[in-house]
């Protein structure tokens, strides 16, 4: 293959890509899922981050996670990366903006199922839970629809105090949305994998117009296509921050 051809290649593979940096030489990672930080960490109150948007977007086209000093939180979709504030409001990140938490991949060759008239969360897990073969590894999971009734909530304030995170998210803001199109985008992880990763199903949604998004709390769906996906690898990049290496992170099995 002469040169030309070679970078013939790598802009029709970006292009497929949403034209993120997910490119050529990322497709051979496309079957696993990146993760920057744990969610023990996450949980234990380590929320410096310091792995940019840029640097996650070669990563991956889609993902969720929370930005630096949990100041919103983050879904991407088709390599574009948003920022979600506490009152809901939604905008394209800052390419230099950092994580604290992030989970990220492929979705190419995917499962693909339409579902209809689905009247709660449980319902939609339902759902998934029959695309869920194997139990032992981490989905990623997208889905795009018409919801009639979403139910979302953000971390309520910037921390800057790094006290221990509520398991229940309870110090979350919470509000609505109505007869809107969107997507969510998330993953499911093995009970097992708890310190690493949020166990079940942990899903953010963005509208249509990617103005509004947040954190899953509860949907109803009249509508909605899912792509969802084993992933045969599971990569973390643990932070490299002096508030990272001093802390003590501890089990979720023991946050009070």
């Amino acid at each position: 293959m002469n040169r030309t051809s070679k970078v013939s290649l790598m802009v029709f593979v970006s292009v497929i890509f949403g034209g993120s940096a997910f490119a050529a030489d990322s497709i051979k990672s496309c079957d696993s899922l990146h993760q920057f930080s744990t969610f023990a960490a996450l949980i234990s109150g380590v929320y410096t981050g310091d792995m940019t948007i840029s640097s996650l977007a070669e990563q991956g086209p889609d993902g969720i996670g929370v930005f630096d000093s949990l100041d919103g939180s983050m879904v991407g979709i088709d390599g574009v990366f948003y920022h979600t504030a506490s009152n809901g409001e939604t905008t394209i990140a800052d390419p230099s903006k950092k994580i604290t938490y992030a989970q990220i991949g492929c979705l190419a060759n995917g499962n693909k199922v339409h579902v209809e008239n689905i009247s709660s969360y449980e319902g939609l897990k339902s759902k998934l839970d029959n695309q869920i073969t194997n139990k032992n590894v981490i989905y990623l999971i997208k889905i795009k629809g018409f919801f009639t009734e979403v139910m979302l909530s953000n971390i309520s304030e910037k921390s800057k105090f790094y006290r221990r995170l509520d398991y229940s998210f309870e110090n979350k803001t919470h509000y609505g949305l109505k007869n809107t199109e969107g997507t969510l985008v998330g993953i499911w992880a093995p009970e097992f994998m708890g310190n690493m990763s949020a166990p079940g199903y942990h899903l953010h949604m963005i509208n249509k117009e990617r103005t509004r998004g947040g954190h899953l709390i509860n949907i109803k769906i009249d509508k909605a296509d899912i792509l969802i996906k084993p992933m045969a690898g599971f990569c973390v990049n643990y932070p490299q921050t002096e508030h990272y290496q001093e802390s003590v992170i501890t089990s979720i099995d023991r946050v009070e």
